[in-house]
Order: C-alpha cells, then sequence, then structure tokens
C-alpha cells in the first residue's frame, strides 16, 4: 500500500520499481493499492494509465489530504489482503525486499521492518542522514527493533487485521513522529518489530530547502503531541544528552519563542549558502535544523492538546 501526496513524477517511478518486483511469480496473490491524499497533481490519471500493464491489480483511492496516519488507515481499511507492506511514494523498491516480505515466518514477529537506504542529490540531505546508516548496521546485528525511536513503518509489512487494530494517531498530521507513536503501543501490547536486512529498499529524498525545514518545524510540533499522549516516554523524541545548542534552545523554546526560532533557523540556512560561508554549511544547516525543530516544540507547547 503506498500513500502519496503531490509526487506524480516520484509516484510514477515507484510504480515502475514495483512492477519490475512483482513481473515474476510471487506463490501468493499481491494487489497494489495506491492512496493519493488530496492529490490534484494528475496522479490518479498515472495510476490509471499504468494499471493498464501492470502484471498485478493496481487501483487507487482518493481522499481529501488529512496527512500521512489518515492516509495509511484510509488504505489499510481499504485493503484486500491478509498482510500490508506499507511504502512511501519517493521510493524505489526491488523483487529481494518483497520477497522477502511475503516469505517472513509470521509466528516468530508479525511486523517486519526493512531497511531504507537513502538516496539524495542534496549534500545535505546525506549528511544529515548518517544517522540511517549507523542504525541500520546496529538492528541487523540485533534483529529486533527494540526502541520506539529506531521504528520506521515506511518498507514495513505487518497483517492487515493488526494494523485495523491498532491504527496510526490521526492527530499527527505533517512530518514525523506518528510511527513511534504507533511502535510504544505496538510493544505495550507484546508485539515485536523484526529488523531485515535484506529487505532493502531505496528511499530517494529531493526536498528544497525550504521544504527540509518546514518538515523540522512540523516535527517539533509532533514531539509535543506524542508527549501529551504518552508523557513518560520522552526519552522516545528527546535526546537525554543533548549538546550546548539544543540545550540552549530547549530553554528558549519554553517561552512564546516560536516565531524568533523560526527567523533563526532561516537564517542560518540562508547564511550556509553565502560563498564565503560554504565551508562551514553542513554546520549551520544542524543549527537551523534544530532551530525549526524547537520552533515546533515552541509552538507545540500553547497549541497541543490531547
Amino acid at each position: 500500500m503506498v500513500a502519496s501526496f503531490q509526487r506524480r513524477d516520484h509516484l510514477a517511478t515507484l510504480l515502475s520499481s514495483l512492477a519490475a518486483a512483482l513481473a515474476g511469480p510471487t506463490d501468493v496473490d499481491v494487489d497494489v493499492l495506491v492512496l493519493l491524499d488530496g492529490s490534484t497533481d494528475g496522479s490518479d490519471a498515472l495510476v490509471e494509465e499504468v494499471a493498464a500493464d501492470f502484471p498485478v491489480p493496481l487501483r487507487h483511492l482518493w481522499q481529501p489530504n488529512g496527512g500521512l496516519a489518515a492516509a495509511r488507515n484510509a488504505g489499510v481499511a481499504s485493503a484486500t489482503g491478509d498482510l500490508v507492506w506499507l511504502l512511501d511514494d519517493d521510493m524505489v523498491v526491488a523483487r529481494p525486499a518483497l520477497l522477502r516480505h511475503l516469505a517472513h515466518d509470521r509466528d516468530d514477529a508479525r511486523i517486519v521492518m526493512g531497511p531504507c537506504d537513502v538516496r539524495s542529490d542534496n549534500a545535505d540531505i546525506v549528511r544529515a542522514h548518517w544517522w540511517y546508516e549507523e542504525r541500520h548496521r546496529r538492528l541487523a546485528t540485533e534483529g529486533v527493533v527494540r526502541d520506539p525511536h529506531d521504528s520506521s513503518f515506511a518498507n514495513t509489512s505487518a497483517p492487515t487485521r493488526l494494523l485495523r487494530e491498532h491504527p496510526f494517531d490521526e492527530r499527527f498530521r505533517g512530518y514525523g513522529v506518528e510511527d513511534f507513536e504507533l511502535a510504544v503501543r505496538l510493544f505495550a501490547v507484546g508485539e515485536v518489530i523484526a529488523f531485515d536486512p535484506q529487505a532493502a529498499i531505496e528511499h530517494h529524498l529531493a526536498p528544497s530547502r525550504s521544504e527540509s525545514l518546514r518538515k523540522m518545524r512540523e516535527e517539533g510540533a509532533n514531539r509535543m503531541r506524542f508527549l501529551t499522549i504518552h508523557p513518560t516516554y520522552e526519552h522516545v523524541v528527546f535526546r537525554s544528552d543533548p549538546g550546548r545548542a539544543e540545550r540552549m534552545l530547549r530553554r528558549v523554546a519554553r517561552g512564546p519563542s516560536s516565531a524568533a526560532l523560526w527567523w533563526l533557523a532561516r537564517t542560518l540556512e540562508a547564511a550556509g549558502s553565502w560563498r564565503p560561508m560554504r565551508r562551514v554549511r553542513p554546520r549551520l544547516m544542524s543549527y537551523a535544523e534544530l532551530s525549526a525543530v524547537y520552533s515546533g516544540v515552541s509552538s507545540g507547547r500553547s497549541s497541543v492538546r490531547p
């Protein structure tokens, strides 16, 4: 199941890779559902066009934009199979990943998460997502996901019934944190998330500079939403050992400082584009993203309600 919003070109690439992965036999019936979360960019026409020659049944549903959590829930509710493989629209999949999800022994763990290998032409993104590689190496050794902060439901499969019983929390809008929140609830009822390093897919990220900062701001607000739901799980969304800059931003974010922190984030990002400052751009971008996160945290303190 693919949730998509306004990314027709990315969706076309994903569907092309899915078609190649599904070209051979799978031993079980497979179909593909694309949930268009308010898309008005021609994605519906794309799916209809591709469906004519797709190797398995391919269909789409459209709903008004409600965010990723709502889109995933709607897709799961409309799924016809016993198993759902959740994918984002900016991914490229290969047949080995598909077969690993299909072949997993669900008696050991009903949920299977595979790696998302970040691919991007943006050097800032490549540098900023080094932790993905570190996380994947660690999880490959352990074989299971134990910390909700390590969880991701992109490139994750689970029984349809399970995801209907434990849906994503639709109060999360914008970017981030809904995966952590669901993992907390699943772990609480004894579910296990297995990690399969051989179920890897590529995640192609190409956000603009302004979009990257906007997502960080949305994540900050969602961190506060998370804490209203799980107040004893602060360690999932905030580092226990922040650096000096983050400690300062936390203090500032306790007050009505969202607009000022957002201005700081955009100023730091712009400064990194000046030729004399390019050598220190990675550090400036790190501070810009932190400032954007705590701009969202500050706004979330006053606006988020349980």
